[in-house]
């Protein structure tokens, strides 16, 4: 085929050197892999539910009302953006906080880096996401 096959478009890559993608590559992430009515089949080992919920690294701007998640899978759990090792939950300008049923949650209003926490009903951390969420 060559490097320019006929009546074709060839879009030019695009290379994200610390994998934080702007909204439209994560939302690709997001809606990839598997569905939420198949995820029983996935070994919890595999992949963990904060890993699930928030499944890539994104950059929004400040002001961004929202941003898309996968359901955690358990209605009674809750999710949060909160800055790394935050043991603590509190919804203000550095903390946003969703139903683990939910398919959104807001942005916090702070520039900064956050990642997705799950809590149970409880309020036990249960985990902490690979994936940094930059508000710039």
């Amino acid at each position: 085929m060559g490097a320019n096959p006929p009546t074709s478009t060839i879009d030019p890559p695009v290379a994200v050197s610390d994998n934080v993608w702007p909204v439209t590559q994560y939302n690709t992430c997001l809606n990839s892999g598997i569905q939420d009515s198949y995820r029983s089949i996935l070994p919890s080992a595999l992949v963990s539910t904060q890993d699930y919920v928030f499944p890539a690294s994104c950059s929004v701007a400040r002001g961004t009302s929202n941003l898309g998640i996968r359901s955690s899978g358990v209605a009674s759990n809750a999710v949060w953006f909160a800055p790394a090792g935050t043991t603590s939950f509190v919804a203000g300008a550095t903390m946003t906080k969703a139903s683990g049923a939910a398919t959104s949650i807001a942005i916090p209003a702070n520039a900064g880096t956050y990642k997705l926490h799950v809590v149970d009903a409880q309020g036990s951390k249960l985990g902490e996401s690979a994936a940094v969420l930059r508000v710039n």
